[in-house]
């Protein structure tokens, strides 16, 4: 089954926009709402208090579903949760054709630009799903929820747990982001990827975007000459296709 929802759950994500769908205002709310009503509580029980919920509500409907409904309703359930987690917003529109970084693309350095595109893939697709086939949806949900306060903060929230979340979303996606830079040897040049990666493997999570960066560049050579946004973007999808390979085979064997 998790096999079926990843290729599902990419497949949609790569050729269909869903962002529209992606209705996040809710949690934004909720970290405004806590924030107010216990502005002078610990941010570790703030954090907790908006970073955990969601994940606990999903858990116990995910319960439910196992012992009293079809497999397919749960099928269902968790295909929903990993496509509403992704994201939020589409990678493919957003960050290679209008990356947030700048209004004016053109003014990006090429490897900030890419590196920006690298970034994304693994915090938007690949962390979310990497955790999603190991620890299912409850995985998914407390993967994009503690990325959003980490990286995506509600408007008008002052986040005292800020730096606390930041912390937390950097050692989650320690083991994601070496697997995925891992993923760029395999997609791209091998050699010269696997020796910035061997080097950069062991750096400390606050250092997770140096090596996507590096590993992203080293694998493309000289795609990031020409056609930067298409090559980056094609790099990522290769990785993406050795994913669903691997989460196949680990299917058959688990």
């Amino acid at each position: 089954m998790t096999f079926l929802v990843v290729l599902i759950a990419l497949l949609i994500e790569r050729f269909l926009n869903c962002s529209h769908l992606r209705n996040w205002h809710w949690y934004s709310f909720r970290e405004r709402f806590i924030e107010k009503k216990l502005p002078n509580s610990s941010p570790y029980l703030q954090l907790a208090l908006v970073w955990l919920p969601p994940a606990i509500v999903v858990g116990i409907v995910q319960l439910l579903l196992r012992g009293w409904l079809h497999e397919s309703i749960l099928f269902l359930f968790e295909l929903a949760i990993v496509i509403y987690c992704i994201g939020p917003r589409n990678l493919w529109v957003d960050s290679t054709v209008k990356t947030p970084i700048s209004d004016d693309a053109s003014t990006l350095p090429e490897p900030a630009f890419l590196g920006h595109v690298f970034v994304q893939a693994n915090s938007r697709v690949f962390g979310l799903i990497f955790w999603y086939a190991i620890f299912g949806p409850v995985a998914a949900v407390l993967y994009r929820t503690i990325t959003m306060l980490a990286l995506e903060p509600a408007e008008g929230n002052t986040c005292v747990y800020g730096a606390l979340a930041k912390k937390v979303h950097a050692i989650i996606d320690w083991i994601p982001v070496r697997v995925f830079t891992f993923g760029f040897s395999l997609a791209g040049h091998f050699v010269r990827t696997l020796a910035v990666w061997r080097k950069q493997v062991k750096l400390p999570p606050e250092n997770n975007e140096i090596i996507l960066i590096d590993c992203g560049l080293a694998a493309l050579g000289s795609e990031a000459d020409v056609a930067m946004d298409k090559s980056a973007i094609s790099l990522v999808d290769r990785v993406f296709v050795i994913t669903l390979v691997v989460i196949a085979l680990l299917s058959f064997v688990v």
